[in-house]
């Protein structure tokens, strides 16, 4: 197996959070055979299960304190702290973890001080809005998808019948030609 050529990121804006290994990476395989795998999906494990950890822990946690953490405990940072190519640094699945151990500590709103508006002050007068619905179909688009699911949903029906039938009267007592004669 050649090894691919590498790949460098040049992201358009600054997005990327941290690095993870990935690339190439070292697994064990049947036997212990060691060999390597190339892919960028390695990347993606480590910072899908460094989150899975926190949110393990912390459940309530909201999404942006989990960034924040997972930013926050970043090894080997970049100079100047965040680079488009490796964001704020190495991700640290421990560290992540103990710094969302004190993020999770805070309070999740600022207490209302002087200035500060009450929870239910809204702008301008009358009721406050009710749920938005940003989302319209038309009806028929909606009825023919509802009409393929039911369709769907018959054939299923159907095929899930003819297959107790096949069971309980299966054709195995004919015996077929031979064509040979023999």
């Amino acid at each position: 197996m050649t090894a691919p050529s590498k790949f460098v990121a040049s992201p358009a804006n600054e997005s990327i959070l941290v690095a993870a290994p990935a690339d190439v990476l070292t697994v064990t395989g049947p036997a212990g055979q060691g060999y390597t795998m190339f892919n960028s999906l390695a990347s993606a494990a480590w910072l899908t299960a460094t989150v899975a950890l926190i949110k393990s822990v912390y459940p309530h946690l909201p999404a942006s304190l989990v960034d924040q953490a997972i930013a926050r405990s970043a090894r080997d940072h970049p100079k100047g702290g965040y680079s488009p190519r490796v964001g704020f640094g190495l991700l640290n699945p421990d560290g992540a973890l103990h710094e969302a151990a004190a993020l999770a500590k805070r309070p999740a709103a600022a207490p209302a001080g002087a200035g500060s508006l009450a929870e239910s002050a809204h702008f301008g007068s009358g009721s406050p809005p009710g749920v938005i619905d940003a989302v319209h179909h038309p009806t028929s688009k909606l009825a023919g998808f509802a009409g393929a699911m039911v369709a769907g949903l018959l054939l299923l029906v159907i095929a899930a019948v003819l297959a107790l039938r096949w069971r309980k009267h299966p054709r195995s007592g004919r015996k077929l030609a031979n064509p040979t004669g023999a």
